[in-house]
């Protein structure tokens, strides 16, 4: 898996094939099992690549399996001439799986695996011998046809091409064993050219800027359609699987847009969402050896992210029977909008550990030292999940900002600074980071109390009184980031002047000055930017941003509110 990932410059120079070829086995491996059938027996492995296929070279992997499956219907035995067969068929579907599909990759070892097979099954009968055979003229056209020039005229063989030719290996010494072992690693890795761990990458940044997967159940699509369908989104699409069960992998700069269409077409499950220039900059052009990651609690904009190279791990959004991650798969201008057409309110859960495990695992990889601040314990498991798990990892820090949404935002921002400007040891350096916990606060003038009454943060009664009233509570964060009552106001305009008064008060009790201030909203820029407008009035300054609120907040604070979250000096 390493080496693969060291290796990997196609499509995009992003290292991760190796993970992606490992995550898709490991699925196959430990869903798939063995059933009274051969057919049977293919469709759960089938199944199993679907739901675990990873990343381009893993999709093509899944498509493999499926072709196999497909191909095997029907059939009552299975000799090397029908093996051929099932091969050449299950090659015409990795080719069809892909919209553009390239020679030189995992597609023309699968091809040439099949060619091999169907040659030498008209004069061989016994499948061991058959495997054996066809290995080595099959590890000479990996050298032939799947190598291309690096850098300084370097020969490099592709890493999808070779992470298939490993499994063949795998297959062809489990062929004609009794008890075959299944946790065979090829030894063979050093006869082929592969760089060093210090190898330099190169390569330009991705066009399309996220890696985009997801499973489709109950598709009212086919499979083809699908693909033509992804094709205005993006590239490097691949689309494997069945009418009831379909996984697409797409290259795309709108993530938001092709699940907004997607949920009309089938429910959406198992989304993965890779940002594959943060990738390509921890590869080629990292600005620090300190990485710097976030939860998508903290609603800070793509453009101040990209500034400081701050990674994001995004929260689960389940809407409807569909899965969501906040924010890559979330249309924000339509999202509360859409929400009122819904039969069920949206609920929001925490990165799962596979998903804390897998980005800390990238992350340590890449970075000398890897600092997480996270939303506050009291809101979210991810605090407690993440610094159990970074336990395993010796580089990895974890903060409890003890905040969310802008506020956690501005807390990330100033760690970010920390980072780019502070020459101190990393002790130092954390408890610099540190120093933001009691200097932020967060106001949010909530419109409706619709959102907290469902959440049981407010009783009915008292809520419905509010709204019949037109109450507008103001809800503040205490010291461990739970909502508290703040204050009220009876219209739009006395509660945006509320908000600037709290920040005016705080500067006022702590005898500081402000730092910074962020303004956030849940479907209300027009609010927000009225809020921008008064206070660069009266606090002198325009804000480090104005955006979408976080959903984790959006959701339970209710559709229209508008948020300040500001940093004081002391």
């Amino acid at each position: 898996r390493k080496k693969l990932n060291e290796i990997n410059f196609f499509p995009v120079a992003d290292g991760d094939t190796g993970d992606n070829m490992a995550a898709t086995a490991t699925a196959i491996i430990e869903n798939a099992t063995e059933q009274p059938t051969v057919e049977e027996t293919l469709e759960s492995i089938a199944n199993a690549s679907i739901m675990g296929a990873r990343g381009n070279s893993g999709m093509m992997f899944s498509s493999f399996f499926n072709g196999l499956f497909q191909s095997y219907q029907n059939s009552k035995v299975l000799n090397t001439h029908h093996f051929a067969e099932m091969l050449k068929n299950a090659s015409q579907q990795v080719r069809s799986s892909l919209m553009n599909p390239m020679d030189g990759t995992l597609l023309t070892v699968v091809e040439n695996w099949a060619k091999l097979v169907e040659n030498k099954s008209k004069d061989l009968t016994n499948f061991k011998t058959l495997c054996h055979e066809i290995l080595m003229p099959l590890k000479d056209a990996l050298h032939q046809h799947c190598q291309y020039t690096h850098t300084n005229s370097e020969k490099i063989l592709d890493a999808g091409a070779l992470g298939f030719y490993h499994f063949i290996e795998g297959f062809t010494k489990a062929i004609g064993e009794e008890n075959p072992s299944f946790r065979y690693q090829s030894q063979s890795v050093a006869e082929f050219n592969v760089p060093s761990q210090d190898h330099e990458f190169s390569g330009e940044a991705p066009k399309n800027r996220f890696c985009t997967e997801a499973l489709l159940r109950d598709a009212h699509i086919h499979p083809n359609e699908l693909q033509k369908f992804l094709q205005k989104w993006g590239d490097s699409i691949v689309v494997t699987g069945h009418q009831h069960l379909q996984r697409f992998h797409i290259h795309t700069n709108q993530p938001e847009k092709v699940f907004q269409m997607l949920q009309s077409l089938g429910r959406v499950a198992n989304p993965k969402v890779d940002d594959m220039l943060r990738q390509y900059e921890c590869h080629i052009c990292k600005n620090r050896d300190v990485a710097l990651l976030t939860d998508s609690s903290a609603d800070l904009p793509m453009n101040i992210r990209d500034r400081h190279q701050i990674h994001l791990l995004p929260i689960n959004i389940h809407l409807n029977e569909h899965h969501l991650l906040d924010p890559y798969t979330i249309d924000s201008q339509n999202f509360y909008q859409n929400i009122k057409k819904n039969k069920q309110y949206p609920t929001t859960s925490a990165p799962n550990p596979l998903q804390i495990q897998n980005k800390f695992r990238e992350l340590s990889q890449r970075y000398e030292k890897v600092i997480m601040v996270s939303v506050a314990e009291k809101l979210s498991s991810t605090y407690g999940s993440a610094k159990q798990i970074a336990q395993d990892f010796g580089n990895i820090h974890v903060i409890n900002s003890k905040l969310t949404s802008a506020a956690q935002s501005l807390f990330v921002h100033h760690a970010a600074e920390v980072i780019k400007n502070s020459s101190s040891a990393l002790p130092e350096m954390l408890d610099e980071i540190r120093e933001a916990h009691g200097k932020i606060e967060f106001f949010v003038l909530v419109n409706k109390l619709d959102a907290l009454m469902r959440s049981g943060r407010v009783d009915k009664i008292s809520g419905t009184f509010a709204n019949a009233f037109n109450i507008r509570p103001i809800i503040k964060l205490n010291s461990d980031g739970k909502g508290t009552m703040h204050g009220k106001a009876f219209t739009k305009k006395s509660g945006l002047m509320s908000l600037i008064k709290s920040i005016q008060k705080q500067m006022a009790d702590r005898k500081a000055s402000l730092v910074n201030y962020a303004i956030v909203h849940a479907g209300n820029l027009e609010g927000a930017e009225k809020l921008a407008e008064i206070a660069e009035k009266i606090l002198g300054s325009k804000p480090l941003y104005l955006g979408p609120v976080s959903a984790a907040i959006g959701l339970h604070a209710g559709a229209g509110c508008v948020g300040i979250a500001a940093m004081f000096s002391k």
